[in-house]
């Protein structure tokens, strides 16, 4: 009867034990929770932007921060940076989205999130010029201060460790670029910026094992003219490579002449630009040792209604340019352009013994174009006397060095002088111009062979 007994309240006991742990439990869960769900939260609205002003120098705001303990998501609403020294805003997020699963994390001993979402992001890039020519942007003071504040570390050998990171979803949505180059008087505004990350894994090596379903892109670019650019493909970080398909459609090219417009003496006044291509960059070899292996495949370029001006003065008008299936391997340094294509082109120039004026025209300012022809005061067009060509001809003639004719030569001259919206003899004159400004000694050589005999043969 006592042993009875005995068990009862042992029973009884363990019991209590198990219910004090379980309180102890609950107590300590719901204390957890108060203090992600209210403090850290309120900590954070209240500290963060002190200590974002204090490391950037510039006012910062946060409208909110939540937590959800209970889902572990996390909302953060009404970031704003603003210029320095003005309440004018440099950048600003609207809301960013995460959603973390504590758990996986746990088990596979790596941080499992299953989604990220950055809603509504804009930066606003300005350069201006000050009194004493420094050309400065509007964040020149933030990588000043951060530089300041950042302690130089060692260097190290030793490739980093990447740490394990998946993530099923990342989007950046709706978010806005503005450029005011005021410099250049150049203001481009991006006003739908698109980006998806599909099941991210740091640690996949998605190329090199053909994951076709890890490290998926998609980018998306859109002007306020509605031209597009758009990127899709696969990434992975170690080794560091990426590869995708690029299109771009309806680039207005006119509209971005004045970023180097100074530099040139031709205005662009008409272009539309397209192009579309794939793309494979390597920057890691297999012992993550950084190499650079640029490899571009089935490349189109086409440029429609293009037309250039030089002083109010037509000289190049082209309905269609294009190049078709361009291929490209930078560690071979090579370029394979399987077909130049040209609609209704005309082209306007002025021939002189040293050549024809769109040479100097389509470079930039200020570069000199050293021949071995001797100089004359006067200008020459078609109509010029071939005489005083011809003996301006012979001169160059007999100073230039003799070099062999290759084949390769033969196929450069034949194919330019055959595509291009001229007749031979105005192209073998840009061709001998451009030929003597590069030293090309093969394709001089035969140039002026064949610019000397079109001469013989052209009517007196």
């Amino acid at each position: 009867m006592t042993s009875y007994f005995s068990q009862m309240r042992s029973a009884i006991n363990s019991r209590f034990r198990i219910q004090k742990l379980a309180l102890y439990g609950l107590t300590l869960y719901l204390l957890g929770c108060a203090v992600l769900g209210g403090v850290i939260p309120y900590i954070a609205k209240q500290q963060a932007p002190a200590i974002l002003a204090e490391q950037l120098g510039r006012s910062v705001t946060l409208q909110d921060v939540r937590i959800n303990p209970f889902t572990l998501e996390l909302n953060i609403s009404g970031l704003v940076i603003n210029e320095f020294n003005s309440q004018q805003t440099f950048a600003s997020l609207a809301n960013v989205y995460a959603n973390i699963q504590l758990w996986q994390s746990i088990t596979s001993w790596s941080l499992v999130i299953e989604d990220i979402r950055l809603v509504k992001p804009t930066i606003k890039v300005a350069r201006s010029q000050a009194a004493d020519q420094q050309v400065m942007f509007n964040f020149s003071d933030i990588m000043t201060r951060l530089s300041q504040n950042t302690q130089p570390t060692p260097t190290s050998t030793e490739p980093s460790v990447i740490p394990a990171i998946s993530i099923a979803n990342i989007q950046i949505q709706q978010g806005v670029f503005t450029l005011d180059d005021n410099v250049t008087d150049t203001h481009i505004n991006y006003p739908n910026i698109n980006v998806s990350l599909a099941q991210f894994n740091s640690l996949s090596s998605a190329l090199n094992d053909k994951q076709e379903q890890v490290n998926r892109y998609n980018l998306s670019i859109e002007d306020q003219f509605k031209a597009s650019v758009t990127l899709q493909g696969q990434f992975q970080l170690a080794p560091l490579a990426i590869e995708g398909d690029l299109n771009v459609t309806g680039i207005d090219l006119s509209r971005y002449w004045s970023v180097v417009d100074q530099l040139f003496a031709m205005n662009l006044a008409e272009g539309m630009l397209s192009l579309n291509g794939q793309y494979k960059v390597i920057l890691q070899d297999k012992n993550l040792a950084p190499i650079t292996d640029i490899k571009v495949t089935k490349g189109q370029i086409t440029i429609d209604r293009f037309k250039a001006l030089y002083q109010q003065d037509e000289k190049i008008a082209i309905d269609v340019l294009a190049l078709k299936n361009i291929n490209l391997d930078s560690l071979k340094k090579r370029v394979n352009i399987d077909e130049f294509h040209t609609e209704n082109g005309k082209i306007k120039l002025k021939i002189t013994p040293t050549g024809a004026d769109l040479v100097a025209l389509l470079l930039p300012k200020n570069t000199e174009l050293t021949t071995e022809v001797d100089t004359v005061n006067h200008t020459r067009t078609d109509d010029t006397p071939s005489e005083a060509l011809n003996s301006d001809t012979t001169k160059a003639s007999t100073s230039e060095p003799s070099a062999p004719v290759t084949d390769k030569a033969v196929a450069v001259v034949n194919k330019l002088t055959q595509r291009l919206p001229l007749n031979r003899l105005q192209m073998l004159t840009m061709l001998r111009s451009i030929a003597l400004a590069n030293t090309s000694k093969p394709l001089l050589a035969l140039i002026q062979q064949r610019y000397l005999r079109l001469q013989q043969k052209r009517p007196q």
